[in-house]
C-alpha cells in the first residue's frame, strides 16, 4: 500500500505522498485530528492552508479529500486555501463542478 502524510505546522497542513483510495481513510482521520488540534490552539479561527506540493501521486480521491477539508474548515469557521494543487486535480474539481466551492484557481487544458 502507498503511504501518505499530513503534517501540521500551525495553520498550514502539508499533504504529501500518495493520495488515493488506499490512503484516503487515514488522511481523513489525520485531517480530523489536525482541525481538532487547531480548535484548541492559538491557530483557532485562523485561515488554513492545505499545501499539496508534496503529493507525489493521486487520483480522483484527492478531490473528495479536498471537499472533506473544506467541510471541516467551514465547520470550525476557518477559511481554507489550497496551494500547490496538481493541474490534473484542479481539472477534475472543475469537471465535478466543485472548483469554485473550493476557491481553486481556474484549471487550464480541459
Amino acid at each position: 500500500m502507498s503511504s501518505a502524510i499530513l503534517h501540521r505546522e500551525g495553520a498550514i497542513l502539508r499533504l504529501g505522498g500518495a493520495v488515493n483510495s488506499g490512503t484516503a481513510a487515514d488522511l481523513y482521520r489525520k485531517l480530523e485530528t489536525a482541525f481538532r488540534e487547531m480548535a484548541h490552539s492559538a491557530d483557532k479561527g485562523q485561515p488554513v492552508t492545505l499545501d499539496c506540493n508534496g503529493i507525489e501521486s493521486c487520483d480522483s480521491t484527492a478531490v473528495a479529500l479536498l471537499l472533506a477539508a473544506h467541510r471541516m474548515a467551514t465547520a470550525k469557521g476557518q477559511p481554507l486555501t489550497v496551494a500547490g494543487l496538481a493541474a490534473q486535480v484542479s481539472s477534475l474539481a472543475h469537471l465535478y463542478g466543485v472548483d469554485e466551492l473550493l476557491d481553486l484557481p481556474a484549471a487550464t487544458g480541459y
